[in-house]
């Protein structure tokens, strides 16, 4: 298992601002836990975040059929 790390890190790791990942974590996108006042996230579950990301912007398509003139 990987280390956790703090928010702004994520968002210093994603090119986001602290509030975006702030919201992320609100709407339940990254899952992060409590250690104190502070909020960490696990690299693993900010990594599953990012590949989910990449998928969701980069589906797999069928082939195209060609059309055959009869």
């Amino acid at each position: 298992m990987k280390a956790a790390i703090s928010m702004q890190v994520a968002a210093d790791q994603l090119g986001v601002s602290f509030a975006t990942v702030y919201r992320l974590v609100r709407a339940g996108h990254i899952r992060s836990m409590r250690v104190g006042r502070r909020r960490l996230i696990h690299e693993d579950d900010l990594q599953r975040f990012i590949d989910q990301a990449r998928a969701a912007a980069n589906p797999v398509r069928a082939p195209r059929r060609r059309s055959v003139a009869r």
